[in-house]
């Protein structure tokens, strides 16, 4: 939803993500009582299993920008806004929080003596993530145009 307030614009948005079946824990194999053997369970294979959970997983996000743009002719979200903008100075900032309640199945890696790849131990564990940006156009000239990208934040790799 885009709410338009003159030369402000308002843009929030929310997602709620619920996977089909959740990524699979590390479990070690194990001999029970009575000697009966429990096989334990691995993360999921990526590249072979279609309910890997990786950059899919579940997540409760919110995001809030604020954007000031004096001149319509020149959207700020368009692709070439770098190059088309046309106002003296434009700009947006933007808060983004994400609430990953679940972990992820684990990412592959190469291991040489078995000649192919294999899944590490774990996967990504829970965690909040948020990010605060901004983005901003100066043109002070008709030879000048000076942008600038901030960003900080806590994510995971």
């Amino acid at each position: 939803m885009m709410i338009n307030f003159g030369d402000y614009m308002l843009f929030p948005r929310v997602l709620y993500r619920e996977n089909l079946v959740d990524a699979n824990p590390y479990i070690q194999a194990d001999i029970g009582p009575g000697g009966v053997l429990q096989p334990g369970l691995t993360p999921r294979n990526r590249e072979t299993d279609p309910f890997a959970v990786l950059g899919n997983r579940e997540a409760r996000s919110a995001e809030v920008f604020l954007t000031y743009d004096p001149t319509g002719g020149t959207p700020f979200y368009v692709w070439d806004n770098d190059w088309r903008e046309d106002a003296r100075f434009a700009y947006n900032v933007g808060l983004n929080f994400t609430r990953y309640p679940k972990s992820t199945d684990a990412n592959l890696f190469f291991f040489e003596p078995a000649g192919q790849n294999v899944p590490f131990g774990a996967g990504l564990p829970e965690e909040d993530v948020w990010t605060a940006s901004s983005r901003m156009v100066f043109n002070p000239s008709s030879r000048a145009r000076y942008i600038a990208n901030l960003l900080v934040g806590k994510d995971q790799s």
